[in-house]
């Protein structure tokens, strides 16, 4: 895996995509589909607010309400990826003093809990499944942001619902259980 190729190969995707918005006679639904193609080019590439301007374009553009339910899903995952890089740079922020010599000393910051606001990406998810419910996967991805967001009993349920959707949905039985014998309910974890 080499980065600077990828963000390379992708650049070049995004133009020949963007040419195509400019030169061709695309339906709405076309531009949909290549503004959500070239939103998820820019979120591999790191380019987080293109990705977001693009992904905001195709849900424009769109009128299928599962192809929007994609979007929204796949919109909501950039959000809390955005969020989960910042929170990783921050945990490894390096602060730099001068000891008793006068020698620098590079450490990393002590003990500094941050919370992190998933809510943002939970509202675009939650949109995604008013308009496609019977997807298990889009109640486990919520599960997975509301557990981020500390909000253990509202993740029970949306994991909940996805082993409704989806009984052999073992990762769900699993982060399920860990909550519940994380919240002291070992009986319901084990």
């Amino acid at each position: 895996y080499d980065k600077e190729s990828v963000v390379a190969d992708n650049s070049g995707m995004i133009k020949m995509l963007e040419k195509s918005l400019l030169e061709e006679e695309l339906s709405g639904e076309q531009k949909s589909k290549t503004y959500f193609a070239i939103a998820v080019l820019e979120s591999e590439s790191r380019q987080f607010n293109k990705a977001l301007e693009s992904y905001d374009m195709a849900l424009a553009q769109c009128t299928s309400a599962s192809d929007s339910a994609f979007i929204l899903m796949n919109r909501g995952a950039l959000k809390a990826g955005i969020i989960d890089f910042i929170s990783s740079i921050e945990s490894n922020v390096r602060t730099l003093s001068l000891d008793n010599a006068g020698t620098a000393r590079a450490r990393v910051r002590d003990n500094v809990v941050s919370e992190y606001d998933y809510s943002d990406a939970i509202a675009d998810m939650r949109k995604a499944v008013e308009l496609l419910p019977q997807m298990p996967y889009f109640h486990y991805n919520i599960a997975n942001l509301l557990c981020k967001n500390k909000n253990l009993p509202e993740a029970v349920a949306e994991y909940t619902e996805a082993l409704r959707l989806y009984p052999e949905f073992q990762e769900a039985y699993y982060n399920r259980a860990l909550i519940h014998i994380y919240i002291q309910e070992r009986e319901k974890g084990c």
